[in-house]
């Protein structure tokens, strides 16, 4: 099995997922895309990485984090850890958001040092 760390950014404004990325390539990993929840699921399902990071965001076309998060808890992939990503909706949704399995929460813009705690966390456990 590839032992690598593969991160999915999940947002639907391409400027955003162009940050995230330029802030990724500094770490090892393997950095993949997707525009709303739905690309993010048929991602998983093609991913072999043993290790999954999903950057998700809450608010987006087609299905929103939060589908997304009830499709997963309903089957949930051993090696995919989820952190939220929002500029300022978090709180709006953080009632919901306690149900789900989660790793964290990253406030855009996104800073490299936010995202590294978490990168390093997945590859340890």
């Amino acid at each position: 099995m590839n032992q690598s760390l593969a991160v999915i950014i999940v947002d639907d404004l391409k400027f955003n997922r162009f940050a995230i990325r330029g802030i990724l390539k500094h770490f090892t990993c393997e950095i993949f895309e997707a525009n709303n929840g739905q690309e993010a699921l048929d991602l998983l399902k093609v991913l072999k990485q043993s290790k999954i990071l999903m950057l998700l965001d809450i608010e987006m076309p087609v299905l929103s984090g939060i589908e997304v998060l009830k499709i997963l808890k309903e089957q949930p992939p051993q090696n995919l850890f989820v952190v939220i990503t929002s500029s300022n909706d978090y709180f709006h949704y953080r009632n919901e958001l306690q149900y789900f399995d989660v790793l964290g929460y990253l406030e855009k813009p996104i800073e490299k040092k936010s995202i590294s705690q978490f990168i390093e966390y997945v590859l340890k456990n």
